[in-house]
């Protein structure tokens, strides 16, 4: 048997036993005996089980030797399995100096650095942490006036503390067939509960989720996929998108009180708002909206037989 062979066998006895940290711990070492040049077969198997087994992302950590090694800036070989959460200080707010002592607690740092910290939004503080000291660190941030957020790592090798976030993804669904198994894709994912997961799935195409990292939205849409789900994902830009698009509402068709359901919910309106707009058609029902907005609101007014154009 060829030392692939005996890594492969190793790993894949490894995996199948239950999640813990020992057995991550275990992972860890095999790799850093891995062959040379082989690491991506084991990578890819065990990516691949650890999804289907449900592998929580606070187990996946770097071990400290894999940290000291990405911030030498070489690659351990089972570095593309780490996961876990990135805590990102976006806004530091007026009350800086509360801000400056939360860095320092969250971080462990000393106070020069939490300054200079304090001074670089938008800045990683944590990374590859569990998700609950994340957003633990998060809350008391935003209890000092600070705005921060909590994503996914990346895979590879993403920013060292003190840097910029690096590209990050919006996620879509166009379709949801199954809404409460999509519902519950989102509920797992970001910790939301199921009724604001059903309030991101109203309208397609809906954008649930917002500057995740290509990790987390390769997972997502896979889980949303599972679900029966038509979802994808977006490079997310900074660029504010146009608002010059607007809606016109053609004629209700034979299905009046359908339209009058999906103008509520599409635009958030009151019964007689709703009513009162359909009874109005051909008119223009919403306006400055951004094409992909305009574009869901158009397909959900046809879906029940409504005549509707996007007009700019």
């Amino acid at each position: 048997m060829s030392g692939l062979d005996e890594q492969m066998a190793a790993l894949r006895a490894l995996l199948y036993e239950a999640p813990s940290s020992a057995v991550w711990e275990e992972v860890c070492r095999l790799f850093d005996a891995w062959p040379p040049g082989s690491a991506g077969v084991g990578v890819s198997y065990a990516e691949e089980h650890m999804q289907a087994a449900g592998w929580p992302v606070e187990l996946r950590r770097p071990p400290q030797p894999w940290r000291e090694a990405a911030q030498r800036g070489e690659a351990p070989a089972g570095w593309p399995l780490v996961c876990g959460a990135e805590l990102i200080l976006e806004q530091t707010g007026r009350n800086k100096i509360a801000v400056i002592r939360d860095i320092r607690m969250a971080v462990g740092c000393g106070l020069k650095e939490a300054k200079d910290l304090s001074e670089r939004p938008p800045v990683v503080l944590l990374e590859c942490v569990g998700y609950a000291e994340a957003w633990e660190a998060k809350a008391q941030l935003e209890a000092s006036g600070a705005v921060a957020r909590v994503v996914g790592t990346r895979v590879g090798w993403g920013p060292q503390r003190g840097e910029a976030s690096a590209e990050e993804y919006d996620i879509w669904v166009d379709e949801a067939p199954n809404e409460r198994g999509a519902a519950h894709a989102l509920r797992d994912a970001f910790g939301v509960s199921v009724a604001e997961a059903q309030h991101r799935l109203r309208g397609f195409p809906a954008r649930v989720a917002q500057r995740v990292t290509w990790l987390d939205a390769q997972r997502l849409v896979r889980a949303l996929e599972e679900s029966g789900a038509s979802a994808r994902a977006e490079v997310w830009s900074r660029a504010e998108p146009t608002r010059d698009a607007r809606v016109r509402l053609g004629g209700v068709g034979p299905h009046k009180l359908q339209v009058i359901k999906a103008l509520r919910e599409q635009l958030r309106l009151g019964l007689a708002e709703a009513k009162g707009l359909a009874e109005a058609a051909p008119c223009v029902v919403a306006e400055g909206l951004t094409v992909t907005e305009a574009d869901a609101l158009v397909r959900a007014l046809r879906q029940v037989q409504a005549e509707a154009e996007v007009e700019r």
